[in-house]
C-alpha cells in the first residue's frame, strides 16, 4: 500500500494524515478479485474502516447495480471518505468528478475533513533480480537467449 491516497481532483494527501482524523466515516469499496486484501491492507495502514463494500472484480459502475450505483457513490462522498482501489477510481473518479464538481482541490486540513473519494495506490518491489529473470525467460521464447 502507499504511503500517500489521491483525491478524484488530483490531490495526494499523506495516508497517515487521513488515518488520524476520525470526524467522518471511513469506507472501503473495492471491485477487485480479493477485496479483503485490500481491506485488510488499509486496516494495517491504521485505517479505521466502519464499512467495507465488495464488489465483484471489474464492477460497472456505470449500470444500475444492487450492489453499489451513482445514488449511493453521491450519498458516499457527501457524507462520507470513500477508499478505493486505483482500478475502481479509474472508473469512479470520472463518475465522481460530474456528481460532485466543486470538492475541487481544497488545503490539507480541509481535505481531511471534507467527504470525498481517496484513491490509494498498490507498489510493488520487486525482489532483486526479477526483471533479469524476466528478460531470460523471453529471450528463450525464440529459442536462444539473446540478452
Amino acid at each position: 500500500l502507499a504511503n500517500q491516497a489521491v483525491s478524484a481532483h488530483g490531490q495526494h494527501v499523506p495516508l497517515q494524515s487521513l488515518a488520524s482524523t476520525t470526524q467522518l466515516p471511513n469506507v472501503a469499496l473495492a471491485g477487485i478479485a480479493k477485496p479483503q486484501v485490500f481491506f485488510d491492507m488499509l486496516s494495517a495502514a491504521g485505517l479505521h474502516l466502519d464499512q467495507c463494500i465488495a464488489l465483484d472484480d471489474h464492477h460497472d459502475f456505470s449500470a444500475d447495480s444492487n450492489a453499489f450505483n451513482q445514488s449511493d457513490l453521491l450519498h458516499a462522498i457527501q457524507h462520507k471518505r470513500l477508499f478505493l482501489t486505483e482500478k475502481d477510481a479509474v472508473k469512479l473518479f470520472p463518475l465522481i468528478r460530474q456528481l460532485a464538481p466543486q470538492a475541487g482541490h481544497l488545503p490539507l486540513d480541509a481535505a481531511l475533513r471534507t467527504p470525498g473519494a481517496w484513491a490509494v495506490p498498490l507498489t510493488l518491489t520487486p525482489e532483486p533480480g526479477f526483471f533479469a529473470a524476466i528478460d531470460l525467460k523471453l529471450s528463450l521464447l525464440n529459442g536462444h537467449q539473446t540478452a
